[in-house]
């Protein structure tokens, strides 16, 4: 009896990421891929080598995966409970670098947080902007 098996094509996950990272990033990417991009930025993030609030503002839309994490034909997928607990590990990691007193106009979290310390650049570009303004919602 052989054990082999053979991987017909992408599972739906990355059907839907794949969809999605043409959208975002103007190239496919996969499930894996996108989870490598996000986490890449937090990691920047947390390191303190964001050029500047427009690179990381600009960088933000690796995070826009929230329609693979709703669509239940993606999430039914062998991998997705592991990849979307991945992901939430990294969504805490940024939520802890964010400011809470103050933040950046915008539709999710992760656009309205603003980074307790980004490296010189970015604070240097959040006082000169005028983005960021007092907290109005619950991150």
């Amino acid at each position: 009896m052989s054990t082999d098996f053979v991987i017909q094509g992408p599972t739906p996950l990355d059907e839907r990421c794949l969809e999605l990272g043409s959208t975002l990033q103007q190239r496919p990417l996969t499930a894996i891929q996108l989870l490598q991009c996000w986490t890449s930025l937090v990691t920047e993030a947390e390191l303190n080598i964001i050029l500047s609030i427009w690179d990381y503002r600009n960088d933000l839309d690796r995070r826009d995966i929230e329609a693979v994490l709703l669509d239940e034909r993606a999430m039914a997928c062998f991998d997705a409970g592991w990849w979307s607990a991945r992901i939430a590990e990294q969504d805490a990691r940024l939520r802890a670098l964010f400011r809470d007193d103050v933040e950046i106009e915008g539709q999710h979290w992760w656009d309205r947080g603003v980074l307790v310390d980004g490296g010189e650049t970015y604070r240097a570009d959040v006082l000169e902007s005028r983005l960021v303004v007092p907290v109005t919602k619950p991150r």
